[in-house]
């Protein structure tokens, strides 16, 4: 049976978000509905769930466009605005909306099965994420785009302005 794309409500991702403890929040430049919650634990520590709803006309997104995301962010404070100190920390992978077996209410609620899962991916992550020895905010881990010797070389750096821990992770086949 081929997969069909499946119409979510906006009422029950609106639902689901307040019963998990999610607010809207405004992202600028984003032309979808966004829901946060800070990290119960590490309070500068957001999930955010990107839901492919249009801000404006409350619709999905088309086809094709229409992946779901779960992400965590970083936020320092250190401005009055969050979203304009807001640093990316990982990501779960995308929510499709689409079904091979169910079909109504069914497959709606497997999707959004799907999305809360991911959510609760995210905040496990949060909690297992390397912290910065110097001020112990979490730590991101990235590779190196630079071209040069260390090219693709992974470290972590540390998220909170003004800190500057950075690290070279090294790679286990170097010390084999």
């Amino acid at each position: 049976m081929a997969a069909t794309y499946i119409e979510v409500s906006a009422t029950k991702i609106e639902a689901m978000m307040s019963q998990a403890g999610f607010s809207e929040l405004s992202v600028p430049g984003c032309a979808e509905r966004v829901f946060v919650r800070q990290h119960h634990v590490h309070s500068k520590v957001q999930v955010r769930v990107y839901t492919s709803l249009n801000r404006t006309s409350n619709t999905l997104r088309d086809v094709g466009k229409d992946r779901m995301r779960v992400t965590a962010f970083y936020t320092d404070g250190s401005e009055k605005n969050y979203n304009d100190v807001s640093r990316f920390l990982f990501g779960a992978k995308g929510v499709n909306r689409a079904s091979g077996e169910q079909d109504g209410d069914a497959a709606m609620s497997a999707v959004l099965d799907r999305l809360l899962e991911r959510m609760r991916e995210v905040y496990a992550l949060i909690n297992k994420a390397p912290r910065c020895p110097k001020c112990s905010e979490p730590l991101r881990e990235a590779c190196s785009k630079k071209k040069g010797p260390n090219h693709k070389r992974p470290y972590t750096s540390c998220l909170k302005h003004g800190c500057g821990h950075f690290q070279w992770i090294d790679r286990v086949k170097d010390h084999a």
